[in-house]
């Protein structure tokens, strides 16, 4: 299993000047060393940061807002709070150790990937992790 904090978008063409631009705009914002590598995915990248991810999504719109041209190979940058398994249990043990988090009145999000998964959780399963 990963344990990128971070997922980068990319055209799978460009990926070697996608690294580039991660690497640079991480140092920017005081990563000087962060692993960067491709994952099974095309045109996915996957980053581990010693900068807190939301922090750095954070502190990448204010980029692009001065500076747009900064991002011309990446599309999108995704912060991974945790890694776990693709069966429904997995799924609730980490709501369990995510839900402290979450302040009353926020919402949250859980972004099920099921590209080369045999995951088969409906819809209706992924409904019972609201209710923990």
């Amino acid at each position: 299993m990963y344990d990128f904090n971070l997922l980068v978008s990319c055209p799978w063409a460009v990926s070697g000047a996608a690294t580039r631009e991660v690497a640079g705009l991480l140092k920017m914002l005081g990563d000087g060393r962060p692993v960067i590598r491709r994952t099974a995915a095309r045109g996915i990248i996957g980053v581990k940061t010693s900068v807190d991810a939301r922090k750095v999504v954070q502190e990448l719109r204010s980029i692009l807002h001065g500076d747009p041209m900064a991002f011309r190979y990446t599309l999108k940058w995704v912060p991974v709070d945790l890694w776990v398994n693709s069966d429904l249990e997995s799924m609730k043990e980490a709501v369990l150790k995510l839900r402290d988090r979450i302040k009353h009145g926020e919402c949250w999000r859980m972004t099920v990937e099921k590209r080369r998964s045999r995951c088969n959780t409906g819809s209706t399963s992924l409904r019972s992790l609201l209710n923990l």
